[in-house]
């Protein structure tokens, strides 16, 4: 028998006491913004943030612009790494724009591997990816 991450948040998101458990762990997380009644998703992205400002517009509308229909598929993962910039506030736009895809975490600088594992506990979808903050997805 074998236990997975997205097994276990499978079978959380699916129970009655999600709801519950999101307000728990929003005390003892750095989670920033996780919307309560979420769907799951097909795709999540896990995006580490590091002073990216003037590029992370560029790579989330890229995403935003898939041929897949982007609010129905796709889940976007923020985990902003310290950013002394505008990063923050970036991610914060498109939070407020698409509360049911995007969720914003922030943490102290720890590097992009801490990053991407933090924004790992909270994908839902059938298919994870990591996307560095100045890439672009065509599709």
């Amino acid at each position: 028998w074998t236990v997975t991450w997205y097994g276990i948040l499978e079978r959380i998101v699916s129970s009655s006491w999600y709801p519950t458990f999101l307000r728990i762990i929003s005390d003892f997380s750095l989670i920033t913004s996780y919307p309560e009644h979420t769907k799951s998703k097909l795709f999540s992205v896990i995006i580490a943030c590091y002073n990216c400002q003037d590029y992370l517009d560029e790579t989330l509308n890229s995403l935003l612009n898939q041929t897949l229909s982007f609010e129905d598929n796709i889940q976007v993962i923020l985990v902003n790494d310290g950013s002394s910039d505008n990063t923050g506030e970036i991610c914060q736009k498109y939070l407020n724009q698409y509360p049911e895809n995007f969720i914003y975490l922030y943490q102290e600088n720890q590097g992009q591997a801490v990053a991407r594992n933090n924004g790992l506990k909270y994908a839902s979808g059938k298919y994870i990816n990591f996307c560095h903050n100045m890439n672009c997805i065509r599709g």
